[in-house]
C-alpha cells in the first residue's frame, strides 16, 4: 500500500511520471477546474477528484496540457497556492503551515509568545477556522474528516462550495433558533455524528457550524440583545402590566420570571435566580419595586399594574400602599384552581369519589393481560395541582365509559376476579387479590356512586373549570372574569334550595370562600370595568347590590375621596419633581379634568349627551357592532383620554 500523501497534496493533482527523476508534477485542481468546458456539471467535489462527471472524457488531459505544473515539493506547491487566483483561504492556510515564509514564521512566533488561548498554528489550519475551536475541536474535526477517507467509504462528502459572510451569519442564527426550538444541548453541534451529517450536505459545513461556546455565548447574547431592543421599541412610553411568577429549573434552582403585558402580548424582560432571596413581605415588596424601577428605567415604559401569584399577599399590600397609582392583583387564573381546592375541602365525599375513580383506572390499566394485548403500560389521567382542569376531564372520560364498564362486570365478573388472582399460590395473597377485585367491581356497580359522580360532582366541577378556562385566556377582560366569578357564586348560592342539609351547607361554605377570594382583588377595578362596558352597564346588578350613580361617581373620580380610582392612577410622581408653582398648576388641572370625567360618567349612566344615540332603542350603531362582534368597551376611555400622564 503506497504511503499516505501529505495534506499539502489535497488541492493538487498528482501525475504518475517523474520528469526530473525525483518529484511528481503537481497541478492545482482549481486551476484545472477553471479550464473545464462550460457544459460540465457544477456538482463536482474537487477534493475527491470526481472528474468522471465532466462532459468530455478528455477534459482532464486537455486542462492539464494548458496549465504549467509545479514540482511535487511542498515549497513549490506552497508558492503556487500563495500566487494562484483560484486558491481558497483554506488552501493558502495550508501553504503557511507547510512552507511558511520568514515573515509568517515571525508572526507565528509572536503569537506563541503572547500566550493567548488560540494555538500558534490556528491561522494555518487546513479548514481556515481562525482559531475559533481550539486544539480539541481541531482534533475532533480531523477525526471526522478522516472518516470520509476510509478504505471502504460508507458515506460521501457533500458539495465543496464556500459560504459567503452573509450565509455564515444566517446559518449561525438559524442554528441558535434550532437549538432553542428543539431544546437541544449546546454541545450538539460538536457531536461527531452530527458533524458527519452536515459534511454530507456540504463539505465545508464545519467552517460555519457554530461551536458550543458560540451557541451558549456570543450568539445567545446577541440574540437576547436584539430581542431586548425590539421590546424596548415596542413598549416605549406605553402603559404595561408587569407580572412575575416562579418555578423550578432543571437544576432545581428557584427561578423568577418577569414579564410585561402590552396589547394582549406577553413579553419576557428578565429572569432572576431567587434561591437566596428572603421571602418575607417587606423583602418581596422591595424586590417588586426593583423590578418596576428597572423596567421603567431601561425600557422607558409605564408600569400601571402589577400581578403576582396568590402567596405574596403582604408584599402586594405594602406595594399598593407605597405606590397608590399602581393597581395590584393576584393571578386571576389561580382563583379557579384555588376554588377547586376549596370545593374538595368542603365536600369530602367528592374528594373520596375522585380518589376511588383514579384508583379504579389504575387498577384496570395495570393488568398483565391488558399490557400483553396493547403492548404498553397505559397511563391514566391523574388530577393534580398544575393542570387545573384534569379533575373534570378525568371524571368526564370515566363517565363516558360507564355502559361498557358495567356491561363487562355484569357479564364477566367471575372471569375478572379470576384474572386478578391469576396463578398466585399463596393463600393470603390470593385472598387479598380476590378482595381487591371484588371491591372495584362493587364500586362501579353502585347506582348511587354513578349518580353522585354524574349529577353532583361533574356539574360542580364544570362551573369551576369554566372560570379557570376563562381566566386563562389571553384576551380575558376584568369584566368578563368578574361575570364568571359571579356566575360561580350564583351556582353555589342556588344550593340553598337543595333538599339535603349537607348540600345547603356546602353551598353556604362555598359562597363564603368565593367572597373571600374576591376580597383579595381590587374590587373597584372589576366593578367599574363591568359598568363601563356599554353592553352591560348596570344590568347585572340587582336590588341587593345597593348601587347608585353617586356612589359609583365617588369610587371612580372624586378628587377628595382617597380611594377614588381616578385620583389613584394620577398620583404617580413626575419623573422630574415639580416646583411649588408647577404642583399647584397640576392640582388645579387634575381637579378640572376630574370634574369633566365626572360629568361624562353621569351622562353615561343617565344615557344622555354624547351617549344618547348609543342607548336609543335599536340604534343602528349598536346593531353594526353586534354584527361585526366588535364589543367596544368604554371602561378605559375615561382613564386614558382624561389622565394627565401614566
Amino acid at each position: 500500500m503506497p504511503p499516505k500523501l501529505a495534506d499539502i497534496w489535497g488541492p493538487f493533482h498528482r501525475s504518475d511520471n517523474k520528469p526530473n527523476g525525483s518529484h511528481h508534477p503537481a497541478t492545482h485542481w482549481r486551476c484545472i477546474n477553471a479550464e473545464r468546458p462550460s457544459t460540465a456539471p457544477i456538482d463536482i467535489d474537487l477534493e475527491d477528484g470526481d472528474w468522471e462527471l465532466m462532459a468530455k472524457p478528455n477534459a482532464l488531459e486537455s486542462a492539464l496540457s494548458n496549465k504549467k505544473s509545479v514540482n511535487g515539493e511542498k515549497g513549490a506547491m506552497a508558492g503556487h497556492l500563495r500566487r494562484c487566483e483560484y486558491a481558497t483561504a483554506e488552501e493558502k492556510a495550508l501553504a503557511v503551515r507547510f512552507a511558511p515564509t520568514k515573515k509568517e514564521k515571525q508572526e507565528l512566533e509572536k503569537k506563541r509568545k503572547q500566550g493567548g488561548r488560540e494555538e500558534a498554528d490556528v491561522d494555518a489550519d487546513d479548514e481556515g477556522a481562525g482559531g475559533s475551536g481550539g486544539r480539541k475541536k481541531r482534533k475532533l474535526v480531523k477525526a471526522v474528516e478522516t472518516s470520509f477517507s476510509q478504505s471502504k467509504l460508507q458515506v460521501y462528502r457533500g458539495l465543496d462550495i464556500p459560504f459567503s459572510e452573509d450565509h455564515t451569519k444566517a446559518i449561525a442564527q438559524q442554528t441558535l433558533l434550532a437549538t432553542q426550538s428543539a431544546n437541544l444541548p449546546e454541545r450538539w453541534t460538536s457531536d461527531p455524528e452530527v458533524m458527519k451529517l452536515f459534511m454530507m450536505f456540504r463539505s465545508r459545513a464545519l467552517d460555519v457550524l457554530p461551536s458550543r461556546s458560540q451557541l451558549g455565548g456570543s450568539l445567545l447574547n446577541d440574540a437576547a440583545a436584539e430581542i431586548e431592543r425590539k421590546i424596548a421599541a415596542q413598549v416605549k412610553d406605553q402603559d404595561v402590566l408587569m407580572c412575575t411568577d416562579g418555578w423550578r429549573s432543571n437544576r432545581k434552582d428557584a427561578v423568577g420570571g418577569v414579564t410585561l403585558t402590552h396589547k394582549f402580548e406577553t413579553l419576557l424582560v428578565d429572569i432572576l435566580r431567587t434561591n437566596k432571596l428572603r421571602k418575607d413581605g417587606e423583602s418581596m415588596k422591595q424586590l417588586f419595586e426593583e423590578m418596576i424601577n428597572k423596567a421603567e428605567r431601561e425600557l422607558e415604559c409605564n408600569v400601571f399594574a402589577f400581578l403576582t401569584d396568590n402567596r405574596e399577599v403582604k408584599a402586594r399590600t405594602l406595594l399598593a400602599a407605597a405606590r397608590l397609582y399602581l393597581l395590584t392583583f393576584p393571578c386571576c387564573s389561580h382563583q379557579g384552581q384555588l376554588i377547586l381546592g376549596d370545593y374538595l375541602k368542603e365536600f369530602k365525599e367528592a374528594a373520596v369519589l375522585i380518589g376511588e375513580l383514579i384508583d379504579f383506572v389504575n387498577w384496570l390499566n395495570s393488568h398483565d393481560k391488558q399490557q400483553e394485548k396493547l403492548g404498553k403500560i397505559l397511563a391514566y389521567l391523574l388530577p393534580n395541582l398544575t393542570r387545573w382542569t384534569t379533575h373534570l376531564v378525568a371524571a368526564l372520560r370515566f363517565a363516558s365509559l360507564k355502559t361498557l364498564i358495567r356491561a363487562a362486570i355484569l357479564n364477566h365478573r367471575d372471569a375478572i376476579v379470576q384474572a386478578q388472582v391469576g396463578a398466585e399460590t399463596n393463600a393470603r395473597k390470593r385472598q387479598a387479590l380476590e378482595d381487591d377485585a371484588i371491591y372495584h367491581c362493587n364500586l362501579v356497580e353502585s347506582n348511587a356512586w354513578w349518580d353522585k359522580l354524574q349529577k353532583i360532582i361533574i356539574p360542580d366541577l364544570e362551573h369551576i373549570c369554566f372560570l379557570t378556562n376563562i381566566a386563562q385566556s389571553d384576551h380575558v377582560r376584568p369584566d368578563q372574569f368578574f361575570l364568571a366569578l359571579a356566575g360561580l357564586f350564583l351556582h353555589f348560592h342556588g344550593f340553598s334550595t337543595r333538599p339535603t342539609a349537607t348540600e345547603r351547607k356546602l353551598g353556604q361554605n362555598m359562597c363564603k370562600r368565593i367572597e373571600k377570594r374576591f376580597k383579595e382583588l381590587d374590587q373597584v377595578v372589576f366593578v367599574l370595568a363591568l359598568i363601563l362596558n356599554p353592553f352591560e352597564k348596570l344590568s347585572r346588578f340587582g336590588d341587593k347590590a345597593q348601587i347608585d350613580v353617586f356612589k359609583l361617581s365617588t369610587e371612580l373620580v372624586t378628587v377628595f375621596h382617597h380611594s377614588a380610582l381616578y385620583k389613584r392612577i394620577n398620583s404617580r410622581p413626575p419623573k422630574v419633581p415639580f416646583t411649588a408653582a408647577q404642583q399647584a398648576d397640576f392640582d388645579s388641572e387634575l381637579k378640572a379634568k376630574a370634574q369633566a370625567v365626572n360629568t361624562s360618567f353621569m351622562q353615561y349612566l343617565s344615557e344622555t349627551g354624547p351617549f344618547e344615540a348609543w342607548f336609543a332603542k335599536d340604534p343602528p350603531q349598536r346593531a353594526s357592532y353586534d354584527t361585526l362582534h366588535v364589543r367596544i368597551s368604554l371602561r378605559l376611555y375615561f382613564l386614558s383620554s382624561n389622565k394627565l400622564y401614566l
